[in-house]
């Protein structure tokens, strides 16, 4: 179970880094969209901006516009998806371990 706690971590992380590079990017072109009330511009700020997005935690002092904002939203909709999966998924093993230490113990169902 750690293992697939750690993986599933090691995904969320991953997709949180990768919209946050993504955000970057599209924030040097400025044509496509901003981020405003962002007072500080190193990449640390841009991934907290993308985890509290990703978790649809939200933050008021961050305000997408332009492109960003479509981004914004589908990132907070793939982190409602990919965390309830997670969830989902976590459940399913662990009731195949419970189901199988049952057995082991000689108690069918």
């Amino acid at each position: 179970m750690i293992m697939t706690v750690g993986a599933l971590m090691c995904g969320h992380i991953l997709e949180i880094w990768l919209f946050a590079g993504l955000i970057v990017f599209l924030c040097r072109f400025p044509d496509l969209g901003s981020i405003s009330g962002n007072n500080a511009r190193d990449f640390t700020d841009y991934l907290y901006y993308s985890a509290v997005s990703y978790t649809s935690l939200g933050d008021s002092k961050f305000h997408p516009e332009g492109i960003i904002r479509n981004l914004t939203a589908a990132e907070a909709l793939a982190g409602i998806l990919m965390i309830g999966w997670s969830a989902s998924f976590t459940y399913l093993q662990m009731e195949h371990i419970w189901k199988t230490h049952r057995l082991g113990r000689g108690t069918e169902e």
